[in-house]
């Protein structure tokens, strides 16, 4: 099953390493790298940028990571990138529990809070059982 959104892995993932070939259609590829810590990356055939994810850890790095924030370039975006991103980073760190913050509305200078486009992946991830809401506890929220 391939849980990326259309981003096809090329080759077995290893946790050993911290990166993986993605093919996006059109013989273009992407590399994806992921490091356990608090951020993963995206590279094209050039070795270009092209996006990031940055995570919050909940607490013990057993309890998950809030997404905190995710760009992908314009030119890639709507490929199933940003979802990658963010399987790719659960997979290096131990297949941990990625949660996004539900909206209210307010920007957050810890970068936890939704866009239009941000909203949309968390419902597409959360709806495949890739991601979870980060449950609600009042004003002093774990991540924080």
């Amino acid at each position: 099953m391939n849980t990326d959104g259309g981003v096809k892995p090329i080759g077995a993932r290893e946790a050993s390493t911290n990166w993986s070939k993605h093919e996006i259609g059109g013989g273009r590829f992407v590399y994806l790298v992921a490091e356990q810590g608090d951020d993963a990356f995206v590279y094209d055939d050039d070795m270009q940028s092209i996006g990031s994810a940055f995570f919050l850890p909940m607490g013990d790095e057993d309890d998950g990571y809030v997404v905190a924030g995710i760009h992908v370039d314009e030119r890639y975006q709507k490929k199933g990138i940003a979802t990658a991103l963010i399987t790719e980073f659960a997979f290096q760190n131990n297949d941990a529990s990625i949660y996004f913050r539900p909206d209210t509305g307010a920007t957050r200078d810890d970068g936890t809070h939704l866009t239009i486009e941000g909203m949309i992946l968390a419902k597409s991830m959360i709806g495949r059982n890739l991601a979870f809401w980060l449950p609600a506890y009042g004003d002093d929220d774990r991540a924080d």
